[in-house]
């Protein structure tokens, strides 16, 4: 079930895995996975929730970080830890990502674009403000 109504063919963010709408149907709409897309995207959430977001075409206004609806790589929400600026997710990634993460650059959780606050030893640090907790399916 989905409130944003697309076109068959149409591409869709779906938790941030770039898909194509492959079937429309009354108060929803279908995609096909492929196998690495199985693999790769978190469907299920404890809200039973996702984040739906149509493609940017050109000539939109722009907001917030560019992501393109690849995934490279899935981490573990290991910490949550609220103060009065926001909730801090504490997430551990592969070995392998680490060489790829940048203080201060972007990264895309379930498609949502977050900033990255501080590297560790084994994942990042990510700051969600409170506007972003309360409008997203944190």
């Amino acid at each position: 079930k989905a409130k944003y109504r697309p076109n068959l063919g149409d591409s869709i963010a779906v938790n941030g895995a770039c898909l194509s709408v492959t079937k429309l149907y009354e108060g929803g709409f279908e995609v096909e996975l492929s196998r690495e897309s199985r693999t790769h995207i978190a469907i299920e959430n404890l809200k039973d929730k996702v984040h739906i977001e149509p493609a940017l075409r050109y000539g939109d206004r722009i907001d917030g970080h560019l992501m393109q609806g690849h995934i490279d790589f899935i981490g573990t929400l290991e910490k949550i830890q609220k103060d009065e600026n926001g909730v801090d997710f504490y997430i551990s990634l592969p070995k392998e990502a680490m060489k790829f993460m940048a203080e201060k650059g972007s990264i895309a959780v379930d498609g949502v674009s977050l900033t990255i606050n501080e590297i560790l030893k084994n994942g990042i640090r990510l700051t969600i403000i409170p506007i972003t907790f309360k409008e997203t399916l944190f």
